[in-house]
């Protein structure tokens, strides 16, 4: 409920609630719709789930909750996913993302540039996420993480995240495009206005799963300086 609240107080639209599992089961499920209650009984604000790989049965009872929207990265390219996960295949992400559309839910897929992807993979990547037609897709830039297999992987340059960024406008010319994880190291403050101007029309403000991002109030200091409104998009859709 604080997080929600402070949430809401920074002007964001939308509150998620994430669990780290392959799928939710019965316990998750049932803790869910009583923070979903608890929130809308107190705050004003769209409620969102990132919980995994989805039963049909799940996706129509966080339909009937009231989730506004689910969230469910497909990561990287269908090409490139075995080469980073390795406990289930991409077609299973696809069918949550399938099931989610068809109970109404809006969808937030995205995933994360400089795993080791090819430029053409990237493109490949792009194509998938056109088919898919996401209301949106947050777009990641890796942080590479002590201890983790990509620890030694290279940053993304600056200039090849704002051509990934435009690329992804390109492809997805009527979606919500948002700057999420690992911007603050690939771009700074000088490229995340530049990914403003190129492509980017909203922005994941706060923190991230597993890693700080920068204050809110940098990116909505920024916001205005651009002369870009907040909340004015999600009222136009």
């Amino acid at each position: 409920m604080k997080a929600a609240e402070e949430t809401a107080r920074t002007g964001a639209t939308e509150f998620c609630i994430v669990a780290a599992v392959r799928g939710p089961d019965r316990r998750l499920m049932d803790q869910v719709r009583q923070g979903v209650k608890a929130i809308n009984d107190a705050v004003e604000i769209n409620i969102a789930c990132s919980l995994g790989m989805l039963t049909q049965a799940q996706v129509d009872e966080l339909a009937e909750m009231g989730v506004h929207r689910y969230n469910h990265n497909l990561e990287t390219a269908r090409s490139h996913f075995p080469n980073v996960v390795t406990t289930h295949t991409w077609e299973e992400r696809w069918e949550t993302c399938l099931m989610v559309r068809e109970a109404g839910m809006e969808l937030c897929c995205g995933g994360i540039v400089g795993m080791g992807e090819s430029v053409e993979q990237r493109a490949e990547f792009a194509g998938q996420l056109g088919e898919l037609a996401p209301d949106e897709v947050p777009l990641n830039f890796l942080n590479p993480r002590p201890g983790t297999p990509f620890a030694n992987y290279p940053l993304v340059e600056g200039a090849d995240a704002l051509r990934t960024i435009a690329t992804y406008r390109l492809a997805l010319p009527r979606t919500i495009l948002r700057y999420a994880g690992g911007r603050e190291l690939t771009l700074g403050d000088l490229g995340t206005r530049d990914g403003m101007l190129g492509g980017i029309n909203a922005i994941i403000v706060g923190n991230y799963l597993t890693t700080l991002g920068r204050p809110a109030s940098a990116d909505l200091d920024l916001l205005t300086d651009l002369k870009m409104p907040i909340k004015a998009l999600s009222k136009t859709l």
